[in-house]
């Protein structure tokens, strides 16, 4: 059966939550004809790929993707190149760490019947106050180098045509960080196929960001570069 929708899920080391987090997944998952969760554990260290092996085993429309750890960009991207090779008409993409609801997922269905691209800005965010100013740092320079305003670029949720998102995949850098910045960036770049709609966000009620201390700065470090890299090669090409 053609899937109709794949919802990809990176997961790290999500072993006290991410079972409650799947099964409010799955009962969107269930109520789409066709739709699949589709969950990357990203190399977890804890008892994340067995509580989620359990749950695939239940649950007929969920698949779960193994691999080593290459971050949450790389777990990203695996996880797109199989939802299209999935041969879906569209790809939503949520973390794992229960700061989403399953219930907006209705707010980015309502938008795509309009759009190609529907991205979830977090309103009301509720995470520590640095990663915020990080957040507010990426708007920023986004504006400066690309010219466009985005509310939430880097938001873990979002739902794109999958076509839409086959042309746009190979724009984004191979080894990019973060690559729903740069989706973000080229969806919003060009114009009538791209909108925004608020999503409520929670706070981390169980494990703990991957990124914190000096892994945190060396990631912004990284972003940066990558962003700067990307402006230079589309301006020369």
């Amino acid at each position: 059966m053609r899937a109709t929708c794949v919802i990809v899920m990176p997961v790290y080391n999500e072993q006290d939550c991410i079972g409650r987090v799947c099964q409010e997944w799955l009962s969107v998952v269930e109520s789409l004809p066709g739709a699949r969760l589709l969950v990357v554990d990203d190399g977890c260290t804890d008892r994340t790929p067995e509580i989620l092996e359990e749950l695939a085993r239940r649950h007929p429309a969920m698949t779960v993707l193994h691999q080593s750890n290459t971050g949450h960009g790389g777990a990203v991207l695996h996880g797109y190149r199989t939802a299209l090779q999935m041969g879906c008409e569209w790809v939503c993409q949520v973390d794992g760490d229960g700061q989403l609801q399953a219930r907006d997922f209705a707010r980015l269905q309502e938008a795509a019947a309009r759009f190609r691209y529907v991205l979830g800005y977090r309103a009301g965010r509720r995470d520590p106050v640095h990663r915020r100013w990080l957040s507010a740092g990426l708007r920023l320079l986004i504006a400066i180098v690309f010219g466009v305003r985005i509310r939430d670029p880097n938001a873990p949720f979002r739902l794109m045509e999958a076509r839409y998102l086959a042309e746009l995949l190979p724009l984004v850098p191979e080894n990019a960080f973060a690559p729903n910045v740069f989706l973000s960036i080229l969806a919003r770049r060009r114009g009538q196929d791209f909108c925004e709609v608020p999503v409520s966000h929670l706070e981390r009620r169980a494990g703990r960001g991957s990124l914190s201390g000096v892994r945190l700065l060396r990631a912004v470090v990284r972003c940066l570069k990558d962003l700067i890299a990307f402006r230079l090669v589309r301006n020369a090409t």
